[in-house]
């Protein structure tokens, strides 16, 4: 693979969009040579990777921002667990797992991109590998995979029932017969039947939550984009950057975009303080099957820790339009969209394999207060905001969880 830059003065912490842009089509390059089985582009991208288990390179392999999350939580040995090598093997182990077919190549392509970049005379310089990849693996991938799924910023996008459009809330309640699918449990407002008194089931106060908690498309006007415009810290850089992730290495169909997350494809009838806050924060996912709008209920942590210990979950669920009857209807284009919901069983899959779901759950903690987290990076990366919390101020010392009695 011939380098393209002809020098090793490129970087990729560089001040606009088009930076990342670059490297995106040096990867799609390689990912399209036929000439390299995916078991050789896969050894060459570890062969790169080897770099980072270099003691001299210790604090790329596991960046400050992660060793510091684990130092106010008194475990800086676990920090030593999440390295770079291990978010990108948790990337392959999905993309097998989830049948990603061609998605697999990407990261060891943009791996292989990145080395080339840095080559001069025939060399890499070590240094520059290490640091670059650590910025790959980190600051790229990972904010890309974070970017619609999670709150990352000061603004929380935890959306209740009274915050969609009525329009939304009633598509959503007739989709689901007013019930969690998962649980079963029904939404506090019963229907007339119970309350008659002929119909008598358990209820619970349920929510309407987004699955993606910002909207992803592509930017207007696409073919006159210039990547050169944008900072790459820009929020339409974070989004072009994840797009480009999900519709690469988690094969999201092109067509699929969320223009807005008030929309009934966008959105999950569920617990409002547990199942839905676990499945924000990817204790479980939906795992697609072949069976269309069929989906596995895949779990990371003990269920009761998932849907509480009053609820135990079925193994599998089905979306399904409601039987046409007298009253409203709703439509099966009002299904949970499949590429979303993969799109979280990816981020949820990654997030366990990596270890960073230690971070977003720890295991010694209530997740009802908020984490205290000195970097402020860290926090912008990971802390996930819990209804009836206020969001964490600006500050180098907020409130620690609280521990379990």
């Amino acid at each position: 693979m011939a380098t393209s830059s002809g020098s090793s003065s490129w970087t990729l912490s560089g001040d606009s969009l088009a930076v990342d842009v670059e490297l995106q089509y040096a990867a799609l390059a390689i990912v399209n040579d036929t000439t390299l089985t995916d078991d050789d582009l896969l050894t060459r991208a570890q062969k790169h990777l080897g770099v980072l288990s270099r003691p001299e390179f210790a604090a790329y392999n596991c960046p400050k921002w992660i060793r510091k999350v684990f130092a106010v939580n008194s475990t800086p040995d676990r920090a030593r667990e999440i390295t770079a090598r291990r978010l990108f093997d948790a990337m392959i182990q999905t993309a097998d797992e989830f049948n990603l077919g061609i998605g697999r190549r990407f990261p060891a392509a943009e791996i292989c991109a990145c080395a080339q970049f840095l080559e001069y005379n025939g060399t890499v310089p070590t240094r520059r590998l290490a640091e670059k990849l650590s910025t790959l693996i980190f600051d790229v991938w990972w904010t890309s995979l974070c970017w619609p799924l999670s709150d990352i910023g000061g603004s929380p996008t935890m959306i209740t029932t009274r915050e969609f459009s009525q329009t939304t809330v009633q598509e959503v309640l007739l989709r689901d017969n007013n019930t969690s699918l998962v649980t079963g449990s029904v939404h506090k407002k019963p229907g007339c039947l119970e309350r008659l008194g002929l119909v008598h089931r358990a209820t619970d106060r349920l929510t309407i939550g987004p699955i993606f908690v910002r909207p992803l498309t592509d930017p207007e006007q696409r073919s006159n984009f210039r990547p050169s415009h944008y900072s790459r810290d820009s929020d339409v850089a974070k989004g072009y950057r994840s797009l480009h992730l999900y519709r690469t290495f988690g094969q999201l169909k092109f067509e699929t975009t969320v223009p807005a997350i008030d929309v009934p494809q966008n959105c999950l009838l569920l617990e409002r303080r547990k199942a839905y806050l676990s499945f924000r924060m990817g204790k479980w996912s939906f795992v697609p099957t072949e069976e269309p709008n069929r989906y596995n209920i895949r779990t990371y942590v003990p269920p009761d820790r998932c849907f509480g210990t009053e609820y135990k979950a079925d193994e599998s669920i089905t979306f399904s339009a409601p039987f046409s009857g007298p009253g409203p209807t709703v439509s099966s284009e009002t299904l949970p969209n499949p590429d979303v919901l993969r799109a979280h069983a990816i981020f949820a899959n990654i997030l366990h394999l990596s270890g960073l779901g230690s971070i977003f759950y720890p295991d010694r903690w209530e997740t009802d207060v908020t984490f205290e987290i000195i970097n402020l990076k860290a926090r912008a990366l990971l802390l996930p905001y819990v209804p009836g919390v206020k969001p964490a101020p600006e500050a180098k010392v907020l409130r620690t969880w609280r521990k379990k009695k």
